[in-house]
């Protein structure tokens, strides 16, 4: 599991921590941090709440980031099955109502 957000992190924490991953996978990734992505879907698939929120908070950030047109179709092609999931998973839905309101 990456370690970037760790489950008990603050709010504060992980918001920083997600943008800081954002700024930097918009320059690294898929050249120098191939694992990015694949990193982002593990905690959006397995991870603590927490960790789920800065995962989306990390995907959020990078498509405010203008995004190459080598990555964006990478991000969507990857990310969009997991996000239809959660999407329709009920209880994620439902946290997702909750908590990223301010994303």
């Amino acid at each position: 599991m990456p370690t970037w957000v760790e489950p008990g992190c603050t709010q504060t924490n992980t918001d920083n921590k997600a943008y800081a991953v954002a700024l930097i996978g918009k320059y690294d990734w898929p050249t120098h941090w191939p694992s990015l992505m694949g990193d982002v879907i593990t905690l959006l698939r397995q991870g603590t709440d927490n960790q789920k929120d800065g995962a989306l908070k990390v995907v959020v950030e990078l498509m405010k980031e203008t995004l190459d047109e080598d990555q964006l179709p990478a991000i969507t092609s990857d990310l969009l099955p997991v996000l239809l999931e959660m999407v329709n998973d009920e209880q994620v839905s439902s946290y997702l109502d909750e908590h990223m309101d301010d994303a």
